[in-house]
């Protein structure tokens, strides 16, 4: 297997067990090199790649990964970049779920040369699931209602004439079984909670929002059953 270019590993969290999982992002690619480090001996105990579902590959020099998160059950991935999609992994990489919702809305990430550099434009954002309590989980997207590609962003910028985006986002609860059950949509990039974006939960049903002032709000969210 030819040699891989990766970018630089970051610290994507610690298992329950304490080991710490590492990603980094495989160029040309929309893939990571994930790797499970024991911090007592220093030795990885697993390394695996982790590809977003159904890609083809991208240009050589861009990386753009699926977000990945440690829950108490193993890793849960965003499994692909422009589609609705997560997957649930263990420690060795193997797939145990899939959680989606039917939604096209999401405007993939777009590299083009523009005025003598490369450059790459992030349009949606789908964030990596967190979980709730009791087996919910929490998934975040936002997206622009006025863009159909990446392409038509570039065109009319380069014709003076820029788009001004135009957002929606959604709050989405999933039960035990990866089912949507829930789902509440909103014209702006900001949650439903009035924040700058929720940036964790405890899983005990509370959720951590950033505000614009700077400060952390903590929040409960009830499933009604």
């Amino acid at each position: 297997m030819d040699e891989m270019d990766l970018g630089r590993p970051s610290l994507v969290g610690l298992m329950p067990d304490g080991d710490a999982v590492y990603a980094a992002a495989i160029s040309g690619t929309y893939a990571l090199q994930i790797s499970v480090v024991d911090l007592d001996s220093t030795q990885v105990t697993a390394s695996f790649q982790y590809t977003a579902l159904s890609m083809g590959s991208a240009p050589p020099s861009m990386r753009i990964a699926p977000q990945v998160r440690v829950t108490q059950n193993g890793l849960a991935a965003i499994a692909h970049p422009f589609m609705y999609s997560y997957q649930f992994l263990n420690e060795q990489g193997s797939v145990e779920g899939n959680m989606t919702r039917e939604f096209e809305g999401l405007v993939p990430p777009y590299s083009t040369e523009f005025r003598g550099a490369r450059v790459v434009r992030y349009f949606s954002n789908l964030a990596a699931p967190l979980p709730l309590s009791d087996g919910y989980w929490l998934g975040q997207a936002s997206w622009p209602t006025n863009l159909q590609s990446g392409k038509s962003f570039f065109d009319a910028l380069e014709s003076g004439n820029p788009l001004e985006l135009e957002y929606e986002s959604s709050l989405d609860v999933f039960d035990q079984s990866w089912e949507l059950v829930y789902s509440a949509d909103r014209e702006t990039r900001r949650s439903l909670f009035e924040g700058m974006g929720i940036i964790g939960t405890d899983g005990q049903g509370h959720v951590f929002e950033y505000q614009q002032d700077g400060t952390i709000h903590k929040i409960l969210v009830e499933i009604v059953r």
